[in-house]
């Protein structure tokens, strides 16, 4: 790879975080921008709600991501479906979520360590 490779993300949301977190990681010669028009504690949105499938996906290819925001989530192994009056409990179906702050917070530290420029 190229010495002199920058790479510039638009949006510091969990998307654009993890991006350039995960880009910065691997290939830590390069430069990493990450452009946000916000302030780095301005979000919107309450949550984000990982799947229990997507964090063994997650788990597998970044393990340390997984036991940042791990201790952090709330989890639930079944889901209520209400319809007319009547609820049906579907279970197997494991979910966690964490604050949607909490979450950016986590990200920024990440991106920040291992060398990302955020402009937040």
């Amino acid at each position: 790879m190229r010495e002199d490779l920058r790479i510039a993300v638009i949006g510091g949301g969990p998307g654009g975080l993890y991006c350039a977190y995960l880009w910065k990681k691997r290939h830590p010669q390069a430069q990493v921008d990450l452009f946000e028009q916000n302030a780095a504690d301005a979000t919107w949105g309450f949550g984000v709600v990982f799947s229990e499938q997507a964090l063994d996906f997650l788990r597998a290819d970044d393990p340390q991501t997984v036991d940042a925001i791990a201790p952090r989530m709330e989890s639930w192994s079944n889901i209520a479906l209400n319809l007319r009056g009547e609820s049906t409990a579907i279970d197997g179906i494991g979910f966690a979520s964490i604050g949607r702050l909490e979450l950016l917070q986590i990200l920024q530290a990440r991106a920040r360590a291992v060398g990302a420029a955020l402009a937040l």
